[in-house]
């Protein structure tokens, strides 16, 4: 099937553009990104570099990060069984868990929940979510899933992306990514749906992720954490895709109570609170668990 395709960074894409982030900010960027990146590599797009000392120099506030990894993103289904073949069958997904009501699967080293709507947190709804895989597979993910689903691509400098509907509406975007594979190697992007892009920045900015991406109009933002994470308030971004309302997201970190006191004053609720676990609802009521890291 035919599919619709964009260069991001050849040619202009309606609602998006890139924060200049000049040379030594970029390399700081890339020092704090410990794990894969995604996106359109940060350029000058066309302005000058200012001079050292130059006051209209964009200032880069480091933050220490409390979250070290991304542990599990959860999403809601209607109908767990006809999910569960999507990803295991077309996406390749093992299965870690089986419950009544859950199916854990494994990308990579994270935890990819799918979940009835049968008690709280739910998981999220319309997610715009993307999965790594190695560059040299791209060509046969494009080839074997465009013979059954309509795909669309955007690039982004030299990586390509595709994009495709799962059978609850979440866009789930396949992304060359250097990671070892094979197959599904990790998810490095999560798409929130905001109500206010600058009290949700300010939120995760608290958690140590930082801002390397705008959009005009305020309409989006992209973080840089463990994985890249993205602000959205309502609209239709890349392939049609919507950021998840109600999402479940779990992160590793080395001290839950540290990133607890982080966003104390910021959060919406505390949910849950242990030595070795705590749940909250962020600003949107999107649900973050902190777990002490993996030995």
């Amino acid at each position: 099937m035919a599919p619709r395709s964009i260069n991001v960074g050849t040619h202009r894409v309606p609602g998006l553009r890139v924060v200049p982030v000049w040379t030594g900010q970029l390399q700081k960027l890339k020092e704090k990104a410990h794990d894969f990146t995604v996106g359109a590599e940060p350029s000058n797009c066309g302005h000058e570099p200012p001079a050292v000392g130059d006051a209209s120099m964009p200032l880069l506030h480091i933050r220490q990060s409390m979250v070290s990894a991304l542990s599990w993103l959860a999403l809601e289904t209607k109908y767990l069984e006809q999910a569960g073949a999507f990803y295991e069958e077309e996406l390749g997904l093992s299965v870690r868990e089986r419950r009544d009501t859950e199916l854990v699967l494994a990308a990579g080293e994270t935890d990819f929940v799918l979940r009835r709507p049968d008690a709280l947190p739910r998981g999220g709804l319309h997610t715009h979510f993307a999965f790594a895989i190695p560059d040299a597979e791209y060509g046969d993910w494009w080839d074997r899933l465009s013979e059954v689903h309509v795909l669309e691509e955007a690039q982004f400098g030299p990586a390509r992306s595709l994009y495709v509907y799962d059978p609850d509406g979440n866009c789930v975007e396949l992304g060359q990514q250097d990671v070892a594979g094979p197959g599904i190697d990790g998810i490095f992007e999560v798409v929130l749906e905001v109500e206010d892009i600058g009290r949700s920045r300010a939120f995760y900015e608290e958690l140590g992720f930082e801002a390397v991406d705008e959009g005009e109009d305020r309409k989006r933002v992209r973080l840089q954490g463990p994985m890249a994470l993205e602000l959205w308030e309502p609209h239709l971004g890349i392939a049609d895709a919507r950021g998840g309302v109600h999402v479940d997201l779990g992160f590793e970190t080395d001290q839950p109570a540290a990133a607890l006191e982080a966003i104390g004053d910021r959060i919406r609720s505390l949910e849950r609170e242990t030595t070795d676990e705590i749940v909250v609802r962020d600003p949107d009521g999107h649900f973050l668990t902190f777990v002490t890291s993996s030995p």
